[in-house]
This record gives structure tokens, sequence and C-alpha cells, in this order.
């Protein structure tokens, strides 16, 4: 993710800010002026999608979606 750069409020105060993300899913706020870390966030994994064959075994698929 491209650094985003903006001001915003913390604890009461203006701060000049850049927030950054990477691939992995990390997300972080950084104060410009001192790089104190202001705010830390992460994207859970998703759970996994399930292949068609997983719902026939498991029998929740519709009787009509299912392969004859």
């Amino acid at each position: 993710m491209i650094p985003v750069l903006f001001e915003g409020e913390v604890r009461g105060k203006t701060r000049r800010l850049v927030a950054v993300g990477d691939k992995a899913g990390n997300f972080v706020i950084l104060d410009r002026q001192t790089g104190e870390l202001v705010h830390r966030a992460s994207a859970q994994q998703a759970e996994r999608p399930r292949h068609t064959a997983d719902y026939e075994r498991s029998g929740s698929l519709p009787e009509s979606w299912r392969r004859h």
C-alpha cells in the first residue's frame, strides 16, 4: 500500500500522521514527526472457501445442486 499522509486528532491534539499497510494485512498509523506508533491493526485470515466437493460430501448442498 502506498503510504497515506494525513492529519488526525489523537488524544485531543491534531497530529501529522502516515498510514501504511502491507500485503499480509498489517496496517499501522505513525506520527510523521516522531515516528511514534499511534495505531496498529491486523486483518485476520479469512476462512478458506470450501470447494463444491466438500459441500457434496457433507450433504449441505441442496439436492438440485449435486452432481449426478
